[in-house]
């Protein structure tokens, strides 16, 4: 059918660090109506859609990032992203994100090689991603902004 649902996210309690965000975690699983199911019925329903004798239906399973920023947090992410330091070590390249915001990555190259994980960096925390050794170079990065978007490209020489 088309019918479609809202939700509204309130926050109504929680302890959280008033020096960073937080970050929690909203799964949902969306499960199609069976024939016959009343909230199924669509008065607007093509009568050939009677006609059908095969259905597939699939369950959607989604989670997404819930960041909680406290009042003595200002500014946004992106920008202090150029702030994140960066080390190459062996294969490993190792993101140190020194503010209180989480740096959640978009894009993530080495030397033009994009690397594949493009795993957030905690607020204070360091995160590893997994590079050939043999990857040398400047390290560019984007980050997701307030809004969804892509923030300016930031370009860091990696210290080794």
């Amino acid at each position: 059918g088309l019918q479609s649902s809202r939700r509204r996210i309130v926050r109504t309690g929680g302890v959280f660090p008033e020096d960073r965000e937080s970050l929690q975690w909203l799964c949902v699983k969306g499960i199609p109506p069976k024939s016959g199911d009343r909230w199924a019925d669509d008065k607007n329903r093509n009568k050939a859609d009677d006609r059908v004798s095969l259905q597939m239906n699939f369950s959607v399973n989604s989670c997404i990032k819930l960041i909680i920023r406290p009042d003595s947090v200002k500014g946004h992410p992106e920008d202090v992203a150029g702030n994140v330091v960066w080390q190459k070590t062996g294969n490993k390249l190792i993101g140190t994100n020194p503010t209180p915001f989480y740096i959640n990555l978009s894009e993530l190259s080495v030397g033009g090689k994009k690397v594949e994980s493009r795993h957030y960096i905690a607020p204070f925390s360091t995160y590893e991603y997994d590079i050939p050794v043999s990857t040398a170079g400047n390290v560019y990065w984007k980050v997701i902004t307030d809004y969804g978007g892509n923030s300016k490209q930031f370009e860091a020489k990696p210290k080794s």
